[in-house]
């Protein structure tokens, strides 16, 4: 499946923060913490490119989908981040990665970086995911 980057809506905080503007109106926005500084680009992709509905048939609410590249363009398989989400009230975290969709990861209040207000933060190992909900 092809990925679209939209342009403009990542923005750089000292190489360590980045944070991913929403686009469309299911969309929110995002923070990637590294914990260090990284020569890794950010890039938001479209969420159009993500399923719809998965295995069960259930529809998903994708609200983020980005990348990590190194520096040839490429999408890291295994990368280390905190990625804050906003809280929802009764939504089950799903993720969509090397081709499909896994739940088996949970937001938590507190994780491994400093707390966010009203925002949930999960650990990801992989430079490549659309998040969302069902």
């Amino acid at each position: 499946m092809a990925k679209h980057v939209i342009e403009g809506k990542v923005r750089n905080w000292d190489h360590k923060i980045f944070t991913i503007q929403k686009t469309g109106a299911s969309e929110k926005d995002i923070l990637i913490h590294f914990g260090r500084r990284v020569d890794y680009k950010v890039v938001k992709l479209d969420v159009k490119d993500l399923p719809s509905k998965d295995k069960d048939n259930e529809k998903i609410n994708w609200f983020s989908n980005f990348g990590v590249m190194d520096s040839s363009g490429r999408y890291l398989k295994r990368v280390n981040y905190t990625v804050f989400l906003p809280r929802m009230k009764n939504a089950r975290f799903v993720y969509y990665e090397r081709g499909r969709v896994k739940s088996d990861k949970t937001p938590k209040g507190e994780g491994k970086r400093p707390r966010r207000t009203r925002m949930v933060q999960v650990d990801f190992n992989t430079g490549d995911p659309g998040v969302g909900c069902k």
